[in-house]
């Protein structure tokens, strides 16, 4: 229950503003108890936001960042690339070879026995030495211990080395 005091409090403002309504409109009290006028968007800048947010991802599409998309993995390799890569693991694998006979005096039976091998690469020990071949696409490539290394790799390592950059 309100008061006598507050009773009257509130004639007499009620008084007041039926008395001069415009008055009321302007007043303190009143503009507190009005809601607050709603604000209008104006269209520049909603086409401005739309636009910005396009562009935004028209970047992120086109540009593909690696904070979003990981990192890229390495180019694909050109055929001769692919080739200059197996000529390459098989002379890794004939390095591998030769250093076994060094050591033990006679050729491995297996590529086992050399330890890691070279994905693709096969070795096959013959009567008098080795075949070590690869095969890319249909590209044979069969090096033996008659081979000279330095001719067989060729521009290997400039393909390669391209290849990385």
């Amino acid at each position: 229950m309100t008061a006598p005091n507050d009773r009257s409090e509130l004639l007499a403002a009620a008084q007041a503003v039926a008395a001069n309504p415009e008055t009321a409109a302007t007043s303190p009290a009143a503009a507190s108890d009005q809601p607050a006028a709603k604000r209008r968007v104006k269209p520049a800048t909603i086409v401005a936001s739309c636009a910005v947010g396009w562009a935004a991802v028209a970047w992120v599409w086109i540009a593909q960042p690696a904070w979003l998309f990981g990192p890229k993995g390495p180019p694909a390799l050109t055929p001769a690339q692919e080739i200059a890569q197996q000529r390459f693991a098989v002379y890794l694998t004939r390095g591998r070879v030769e250093a076994f006979r060094s050591d033990s005096g006679y050729y491995p039976a297996s590529i086992a026995a050399v330890g890691d091998s070279e994905d693709g690469v096969e070795y096959h020990a013959t009567s008098s030495g080795y075949v070590i071949s690869s095969t890319t696409g249909d590209v044979h490539l069969r090096l033996t211990e008659r081979t000279d290394p330095g001719s067989f790799l060729g521009n290997s390592l400039q393909l390669l080395s391209r290849a990385g950059q």
